[in-house]
């Protein structure tokens, strides 16, 4: 029988006396930047001077590195702010463009100082985790699209790296374009997925798709194009996968005529349910009348699961 630990799973977990190998198999990927370590006691009951021993498995932390999720995000004229997603185990990070001023500013897990960014005590020290940057700029009041090259840095510990542009497309504005989204916040879909409906009004011929960083299909629309109308969109998210991460998408309004965005909406959805695990009894109480009868306790959870001895 093996048994898990940390990141290794370890077999036999126990033997009678003698000469053994055990073999000690690493099952999961170590992302952090800092050295991982497991400590493992065998122990025999005599009570003796020399009645356990202690190892210790290590794995060397990766350089740190930052990768960006998507090459490109497209938004409105009017919109002022962009969000870049992507994994990280660095402890720094900032963003600069040769193009348009950017600014990056406050958002969940880091602090700002100018156009750098210090993540939370302890980030990536033992795994890589999700990071979302928020840049700011201008409007564009142009009556051409705008691209707004963010190159995005890591620090390495000794030096600034580069993880690579993200590209901002901000349409063009058109001062003839009327169009409007209501609601123009949804509420965040709960784990277990759903519909909402919104109006759109346009005075243009529009196209609906759906952008996101990562899989898109979760969400699915009532239609993909729309008219100079009034017309309501059914906005559909499936369910989540047990202990799925949160996560979110943009749906985009596109010209039929030109093809820049006229109107933004961010769907998010709430991670999925918990793993858990469960007992129908606590407890399980035998006496000796009890000698070879079976008595039957239900387990029930939402994922895979085995038993072993507590320490």
């Amino acid at each position: 029988m093996s048994f898990k630990i940390g990141k290794w799973e370890i077999s036999p977990q126990s033997g009678v006396a003698g000469r053994h190998e055990i073999g000690h198999k690493l099952v999961e990927r170590h992302t952090g930047r800092k050295v991982y370590q497991k400590m493992v006691r065998a122990v025999i009951s005599n009570p003796a001077a020399n009645s356990n021993a202690v190892e210790t498995l290590t794995i060397e932390g990766l350089a740190p590195f930052l990768t960006l999720n998507t090459s490109q995000t497209e938004i409105a004229y009017n919109v002022t702010s962009a969000v870049i997603n992507g994994v990280s185990n660095a402890e720094k990070v900032r963003v600069s463009s040769s193009g348009k001023e950017v600014i990056l500013v406050t958002n969940t897990g880091y602090t700002v100082s100018g156009n750098e960014g210090t993540f939370s005590n302890g980030f990536g020290e033992q795994a890589e985790g999700p990071i979302s940057l928020k840049v700011q700029f201008a409007t564009n009041s142009t009556t051409e699209s705008v691209t707004i090259p963010v190159m995005v840095e890591f620090y390495d510990g000794s030096s600034w790296q580069t993880a690579g542009t993200h590209n901002i497309i901000q349409s063009s504005s058109d001062a003839d374009v009327t169009f409007n989204v209501t609601p123009s916040v949804l509420n965040d879909f709960e784990g277990a997925g759903g519909s909402q409906t919104v109006s759109v009004t346009s005075n243009i011929a529009y196209s609906i798709e759906v952008q996101g960083d990562v899989e898109t299909n979760w969400l699915t629309l009532s239609r993909s194009t729309g008219t100079a109308l009034t017309e309501e969109l059914v906005i559909t998210a499936s369910a989540q996968a047990v202990g799925a991460s949160a996560r979110e998408v943009s749906v985009k309004f596109k010209s039929a005529v030109t093809g820049s965005v006229i109107g933004t909406l961010s769907v998010k959805q709430a991670a999925g349910e918990d793993f858990s695990i469960s007992w129908e009894s606590s407890t399980m109480t035998f006496t000796n009348d009890d000698l070879n009868t079976i008595k039957q306790n239900v387990l029930t959870a939402n994922e895979s699961w085995y038993l072993e001895e507590p320490v």
